[in-house]
């Protein structure tokens, strides 16, 4: 208790209020001091109103939190009562402020508070079921998700007391019972459980130990998820990833994922095979791709692997000769990042071109035989291409129209076509590139020295080794 004049001024107090005052502000009380030198005036507004209602001649009861000074520690909860104090004219001239220290009741009353809320948030949870359960496996509690762990579950009805084992899905009891020995062991675990009616639903349950129990025993907290969603992605992704392995390995390009070591990280099958082939051993993960590139190709693919560290992709057509048969191949090397945003690998694919490099080598030498002849033959040949605009024009034909190389390859030579005939030529040309079909045609055509001559043309649409459509000769 203390007894202040009108002016905040201590007038009495009591042991206790000195005792206490000093344990939580470290100051000791003083007769005559302001109590402001004690408690901050601008942190005490309620404390100002209530003195000065008590000056008016009321009795004020209330609740006040005090801050410790500082800001640091546990701030003090009171219930404080302020009384006039009256002279012998029955004047106020002062308040009697006694208080209790009630912070062990507030704090109560906040852990209680805290308890049903988290209680309240268990049991409207919807998206977890709960169960709560004593040391004999009895039901003290669950909210009305427990429907997940138990069939046939009515939310009107009271499960208090009753054998959690004797309502799981019998499928389910011999690892359910499991669970809990495991947490009243101290342990937790989650265990996965599909429904018997329906596989594709699953269920994870949590087994937690909750130590210091009703009389210290082995409580057990059970918590359920429907997790069918996460299964069926977990499913669908392994899925997926079992297609892009078979396609990625069914792929007749090779493929290689280097460190920057030049260690294999990952391959192929094709890849694999290759190495069999070439040199003759299993292909393992942490192999040095170094030791699996000829010789005569070191240099270069250091170069070309540097290339793609750096940031840059690399495509190359490399050939090499095994047990002496010569094999091309187109290679595509591409930087690799990491979550940081660093190069830290490269990747390697390799396509065997070997057959198109034949196909190739025999189409520039049937090309240089064709010329050869066409250059022997009398009559005139000319190509051309898509545009239909003239790439390869024999000797022959510049005698039979009387007209030099320059003016066949520009197209101008087709203005000595006779007029008369030049329309015709026109249209069946237009046809002919639509159709792509051989055709033939005579038409008149007038030299420079103005001799008209009579020439029959044989056309044949040229085709390339996928079909397409290159012109015609």
């Amino acid at each position: 208790t203390l007894i202040l004049d009108s002016q905040f001024r201590i007038l009495w107090f009591n042991e206790k209020a000195a005792r206490e005052m000093y344990s939580f502000f470290k100051e000791e009380l003083k007769m005559g001091s302001s109590y402001w030198n004690y408690v901050d005036q601008d942190q005490n507004k309620r404390f100002i109103r209530n003195f000065n209602a008590a000056i008016k001649g009321r009795t004020i009861s209330t609740e006040q939190k005090i801050q410790k000074p500082g800001g640091a520690g546990v701030n003090l909860w009171i219930e404080g009562r302020f009384s006039p104090l009256l002279n012998s004219e029955g004047t106020t001239y002062g308040v009697v402020y006694s208080y209790i220290n009630i912070s062990d009741r507030k704090l109560a009353e906040k852990e209680k508070l805290e308890r049903s809320q988290v209680l309240e948030a268990v049991d409207h949870n919807d998206s977890q079921a709960f169960v709560l359960l004593d040391h004999e496996n009895r039901i003290l509690s669950h909210n009305k998700l427990a429907e997940l762990m138990l069939p046939g579950f009515d939310e009107e009805r009271n499960y208090t007391n009753h054998n959690v084992l004797e309502h799981v899905y019998p499928d389910w009891k011999t690892e359910f019972d499991g669970g809990i020995k495991i947490a009243k062991s101290g342990g937790s675990v989650a265990i996965e459980f599909e429904k018997p009616d329906d596989q594709s639903i699953v269920i994870e349950v949590r087994f937690s130990p909750i130590k210091h129990g009703l009389a210290n025993n082995p409580m057990v907290s059970i918590w359920a998820f429907d997790i069918s969603d996460k299964r069926q992605a977990a499913n669908d992704v392994k899925q997926s990833e079992e297609n892009l392995r078979a396609v990625f390995n069914s792929s007749s390009q090779t493929f290689y994922l280097l460190d920057r070591k030049l260690n294999i990280l990952a391959f192929n099958q094709a890849a694999a095979w290759m190495v069999k082939q070439q040199f003759g051993y299993d292909l393992q993960i942490g192999s040095n791709a170094l030791d699996i590139t000829a010789k005569e190709n070191l240099v270069q693919f250091r170069v070309e692997t540097e290339r793609a560290f750096s940031g840059r992709k690399v495509q190359v057509e490399k050939h090499f000769s095994f047990n002496g048969i010569e094999y091309w191949f187109d290679r595509h090397i591409n930087p690799v990042k990491n979550v940081k945003g660093e190069i830290d690998r490269i990747t390697i694919w390799s396509l065997d071109i070997t057959d198109r490099k034949k196909a190739e080598k025999a189409l520039k030498e049937n090309e240089s035989k064709f010329r050869k002849l066409a250059s022997l033959l009398p009559v005139g040949i000319y190509q051309v291409d898509v545009n239909g605009n003239a790439t390869y024009v024999n000797e022959s034909l510049q005698l039979i129209i009387g007209a030099d190389l320059t003016s066949i390859l520009d197209g101008s030579w087709t203005n000595q076509i006779h007029a008369s005939d030049k329309p015709m030529v026109r249209a069946r040309w237009d046809t002919s590139e639509k159709v792509k079909k051989p055709f033939s045609l005579e038409y008149r055509f007038k030299k420079r020295n103005g001799e008209v001559v009579h020439v029959l043309e044989q056309a044949q649409p040229l085709f390339n080794h996928l079909g397409e459509f290159r012109g015609y000769l």
